[in-house]
């Protein structure tokens, strides 16, 4: 409620860390943003709104002079470094609605203004969105809880004495295992993979699979 248009997508972040959300923006024939008339014309300050979950994590302003020729003020804008933690998360972005109801149009308001972004002369043209880009992570912090962590870890040593099993369950038993290799790993393999580990890392190091090449 309160946005029109945008881009909303479940994306599955590898860590917890720093993720900016670059959006470009539809560009008019000479390269300028499409509907700067319509924003000069009525002053309208268009915002993009940058939501993970449906909660709002960041506000961006958009320049009525935004233009593919301009590097300094290009067609990208992109967020401060958001926090985001691992696994699927909704990521999405939506212009704040500035007004509703009919123009008063010289044309009929166009179907799909996607389409014709040559138009602007007597039509209340508004930004349009192409598309949405997430990078990172920066300054990782960690991995949370996942579904595919679930699948490899599915089991955890309370004690000294479940180090070393509780690794070899994990790896050989659990589905994700199973499910990369097509059939229960052999103890052969299980064994190298765990030795790298078992001397440079903790029960996570120990528990993950190193190398493809051995399966």
């Amino acid at each position: 409620m309160g946005t029109r248009g945008g881009i909303s997508v479940v994306h599955t972040f590898p860590a917890d860390g720093d993720y900016v959300v670059k959006v470009s923006m539809h560009n008019e024939p000479l390269g300028g943003i499409y509907g700067r008339t319509t924003m000069a014309t009525l002053d309208i300050k268009e915002q993009i709104e940058v939501s993970v979950n449906g909660e709002r994590v960041s506000l961006v302003d958009l320049n009525v002079r935004m233009s593919e020729a301009d590097p300094k003020n290009s067609l990208d804008v992109k967020t401060p470094p958001i926090h985001i933690a691992a696994g699927p998360q909704r990521i999405s972005a939506a212009f704040i609605q500035r007004f509703d109801g009919p123009v008063d149009d010289l044309l009929v308001p166009l179907e799909n203004t996607l389409a014709d972004v040559n138009i602007s002369f007597g039509v209340t043209a508004l930004p349009h969105m192409r598309d949405m880009t997430i990078l990172g992570p920066s300054t990782v912090t960690g991995v949370s809880d996942t579904v595919s962590r679930r699948m490899v870890f599915t089991c955890r040593p309370i004690n000294a004495k479940k180090r070393r099993p509780a690794p070899t369950k994990s790896s050989r038993g659990s589905p994700g295992a199973r499910i990369a290799v097509s059939r229960p790993p052999t103890t052969f393999r299980t064994r190298w993979l765990l030795r790298p580990g078992r001397s440079k890392g903790d029960f996570e190091d120990v528990s993950a699979w190193r190398s493809s090449r051995f399966w």
